[in-house]
């Protein structure tokens, strides 16, 4: 499961995305994400750039971060391929591959987390 503080920072992008993202876009927050979660293991002391948190990627056949999550979210990424019935991608890039734009899926993502979290405490 993300961590509070992960929760909050979500919930002030999805509040005023453009605060922090150039652009509502998966993108846009898969890379502020994936930088918020290195600097987090920086402070931590875990300065291996292929840490658990952050996994080099190709997208659009360019180098770029795209698995913004840590083993404790593992839980959310398999809703969302439940969700999807889709296993071959990471879960921002499986929302983004089955929207219409990246503005969508940004949406869809917050969509999908409020489901995930609802579901982890009805459990």
């Amino acid at each position: 499961m993300f961590e509070k503080g992960e929760l909050e920072l979500l919930e002030k992008i999805r509040k005023r995305p453009t605060l922090f993202l150039d652009k509502i876009s998966i993108i846009q927050l898969r890379n502020y994400l994936a930088g918020y979660l290195y600097a987090k293991d920086e402070v931590k002391g875990l300065h291996d750039f292929n840490h658990d948190c952050i996994e080099i990627v190709f997208v659009d056949g360019k180098e770029g971060l795209a698995k913004m999550y840590s083993p404790k979210t593992d839980a959310f990424s398999d809703f969302v391929h439940d969700y999807y019935g889709n296993y071959d991608q990471g879960p921002l890039q499986t929302i983004s591959l089955l929207s219409a734009n990246e503005e969508e899926a940004f949406w869809k993502f917050f969509e999908l987390l409020d489901a995930y979290l609802a579901s982890e405490k009805s459990l």
